[in-house]
């Protein structure tokens, strides 16, 4: 971290990231003839709407003003330093969706995904597994969306892989509305209710579903990436309160349900906070760790706002035990309060899933980069000095990894990525070297 007693100065370096072809800014227009659009892309914010407001043991219930964090394996896609630097920088498109959604989306670009010879079918063959569909194919018919998928690959010609994720938002759109439809009245029980027939057979593993936690310690657990992100237009549900309600007033049914959330089908681009990396130790083979320790960070990616503009702030968080949260204009360490000792744990007490937002560390966290979205053809879009006037440089640089990252989120925003690296050297003559590199 750097500190002021260092005979140091800081070099300012700004790199401009463009692809060779940036997609130009458009309005998204269906242009699939036959094919109908959802009038509404509402989710499970009308059974949140159902519920009454509570006040108990002195919180406010349903918890919609809660952050999000949501836990997975580091090889799995879900979400990426791609994703989150779009969404941060502004890209309306969806791109951080449920497992339906991605397949949706994979099949939409990759129609060979469907047909015999795709390496899917080939691999399962290989291996002397029976293969009468592609597993995608038939998660599309479970779904009950397989030919309207089919109706959109038929004029693929006319979209783009932008437009396949509009598409592929509107098919999950679809799968949900069958699912309400076929169930009627006992959907919910399907989608929510705890300890039941119902929720063991469709919800715990449902593919419509996007799982979070109001803790950072469970949502590490669950994978050593993290993704954090606000509950906008009161889209993620609060499960555990939607059980008490609903639910014979079981809070939980499980240690990792504790302050449990659902979000159907996306996370809207604009509900993005940012993202982390924690350490791998400890972990078992699919990435997961059931003590849910407090565990340090290695990166962190935050949505910093100012003067009505997102700028991408890319931490060393190695000082982080935890968590990363925004504090005023910079971000601190951080830590929640959730207890592993239990000696009488009552899954019909809210004491037991209910335990306050992350607690700062107080420790300005040192900055790598900060990062803003820029328009194309505005040259003078930059990002203001004054706004890193008060933040700790850090010592390290980006890794490779992410530099490709940042540079493949540049080539799908509309525009360009204008990055501005913090970098410590160790006298002014190498600052100015490093300046006109």
């Amino acid at each position: 971290m750097w500190r002021a007693a260092r005979a140091v100065s800081l070099a300012t370096i700004a790199i401009i990231l463009q692809g060779v072809q940036t997609a130009q800014a458009s309005v998204f227009h269906n242009n699939c003839t036959g094919y109908a659009m959802e009038s509404s892309d509402r989710g499970y914010e009308k059974y949140q709407d159902r519920l009454p407001r509570s006040e108990i043991n002195g919180v406010s219930f349903p918890r919609t003003g809660r952050i999000q964090y949501r836990g997975t394996p580091g090889w799995v896609d879900q979400f990426t330093v791609t994703s989150v630097l779009r969404a941060i920088g502004g890209d309306p498109t969806p791109t951080i969706g449920s497992r339906l959604f991605s397949v949706a989306q994979a099949v939409l670009v990759h129609p060979e995904r469907l047909t015999a010879g795709s390496p899917i079918l080939i691999e399962r063959e290989t291996l002397g597994l029976p293969t009468p569909f592609s597993p995608d194919e038939k998660a599309l018919i479970n779904h009950g969306i397989l030919s309207r998928t089919q109706s959109l690959l038929a004029c693929q010609a006319s979209y783009s892989e932008r437009d396949a994720d509009i598409y592929a938002k509107d098919l999950a759109i679809k799968a949900l509305r069958n699912l309400e439809s076929n169930l009627g009245g006992a959907v919910t029980k399907y989608l929510f209710a705890y300890n039941t027939p119902e929720f063991a057979a469709y919800g715990d593993g449902a593919w419509d579903h996007i799982y979070s936690t109001a803790y950072p310690s469970i949502a590490n657990g669950y994978g050593s990436k993290v993704l954090v992100f606000a509950n906008v237009a009161n889209k993620t549900l609060d499960l555990n309160y939607w059980n008490f309600r609903e639910n014979q007033g079981l809070w939980s049914a499980h240690d990792a349900d504790r302050s449990e959330f659902v979000t159907a089908i996306e996370i809207a681009p604009e509900a993005v906070i940012g993202m982390w990396k924690t350490d791998e130790a400890g972990r078992d083979k699919i990435d997961r760790d059931k003590t849910m320790r407090p565990r340090a960070l290695s990166f962190a990616l935050m949505r910093l706002d100012s003067d009505g503009v997102h700028y991408g702030v890319i931490l060393d968080a190695r000082a982080a035990a935890g968590c990363v949260m925004q504090v005023r204009s910079h971000f601190e360490g951080c830590h929640d309060r959730i207890s592993h000792a239990w000696t009488a744990r009552n899954i019909y007490q809210v004491s037991q899933i209910e335990f306050g937002p992350p607690i700062p560390d107080g420790k300005p966290l040192p900055v790598i980069a900060v990062v803003r979205a820029c328009p194309a053809k505005d040259a003078s879009c930059a990002i203001p000095n004054a706004m890193f006037a008060a933040m700790p440089r850090a010592t390290i640089g980006l890794t490779s990894e992410e530099r490709r990252e940042i540079s493949d989120a540049s080539f799908r925003i509309d525009g360009r990525l204008f990055v501005q690296r913090l970098r410590e050297t160790r006298s002014p003559q190498s600052s100015t070297d490093e300046e006109h590199k």
